[in-house]
């Protein structure tokens, strides 16, 4: 099968897929639409195949909130494999060949300078000194926290992009935008009210977007993160609270035991 008919067969899953939209009144209805969005699902689309495609997705999106929960379940999990495949898999191979080149070969130039050692260039000018890492730090949140920073780039740049074409012509742009969202509200990651990105202001600014569906998106997400910041400052007071009050109490009760009370024996000596 050459790619024009792959193209072909693609154009028809989705024809189908957005006729059936208009069929679920019924049973066999949702059945149906049902067995197109899993055929659609296991096509396993391709990044150009997902923005070729942009307008008849953007059509689905409807879809996530259907009052069928079968439709909503399998079609919510059609757009997480796209999502996947749109701000997983490609922006992975175009961030992670490159690091790995530079740093073969700065660490190739380093061993070089040791092997001459007349060279005024030492290691510690090539390479910075390892950063300390807190000892209760989770090992996953610093790779959770760059997934985080990228997905809500994205979801800027996509929301950028709608806003200069318009609501009509920017219609795809605008999905991506929401869906990149979508992402970081599943996420269990919350930027710090203090970082040097700015994300909770950018991420009020888009709350103001002209398109309605991005402003939603922005504003739930704005709300959840708001609420996860508060539930860290309350649980950080409380520790901190904690542990001004435990030498208090230990005090007390050292200097609790100094008391004594006259016994009997003394009573019968005196």
């Amino acid at each position: 099968m050459n790619a024009q008919d792959v193209s072909d067969e693609l154009q028809a899953l989705f024809s189908a897929a957005i006729e059936a939209t208009y069929l679920t009144r019924n049973i066999d209805g949702i059945e149906g639409c049902v067995d197109v969005l899993n055929r659609l699902k296991s096509a396993s689309l391709s990044v150009s195949d997902i923005q070729r495609f942009s307008k008849s997705i953007f059509r689905l999106e409807t879809l996530r909130t259907h009052k069928s929960p079968k439709i909503s379940e399998v079609s919510q999990s059609l757009f997480d494999s796209w999502l996947s495949t749109l701000y997983g898999q490609g922006r992975r191979d175009q961030s992670l060949k490159p690091k790995k080149k530079k740093t073969e070969t700065l660490l190739a130039k380093t061993e070089r300078d040791i092997k001459d050692g007349g060279s005024k260039v030492t290691t510690k000018t090539l390479l910075p000194p390892p950063r300390r890492v807190a000892a209760c730090k989770n090992p996953n949140s610093t790779g959770e926290t760059e997934e985080m920073v990228e997905l809500f780039e994205a979801a800027k740049k996509a929301a950028d992009v709608a806003n200069a074409k318009g609501i009509l012509s920017g219609k795809a742009d605008a999905l991506r935008c929401v869906e990149a969202i979508s992402l970081l509200v599943k996420m269990n990651v919350t930027p710090k009210p203090n970082e040097p990105r700015r994300m909770l202001e950018r991420l009020q600014g888009l709350t103001k977007h002209k398109d309605r569906t991005i402003c939603n998106a922005a504003s739930a997400l704005l709300q959840l993160w708001r609420q996860r910041i508060r539930e860290d400052e309350t649980k950080a007071a409380s520790t901190i609270d904690m542990i001004l009050h435990k030498p208090h109490q230990g005090r007390q009760i050292r200097g609790q035991g100094f008391k004594r009370e006259p016994t009997k024996t003394r009573k019968l000596v005196m």
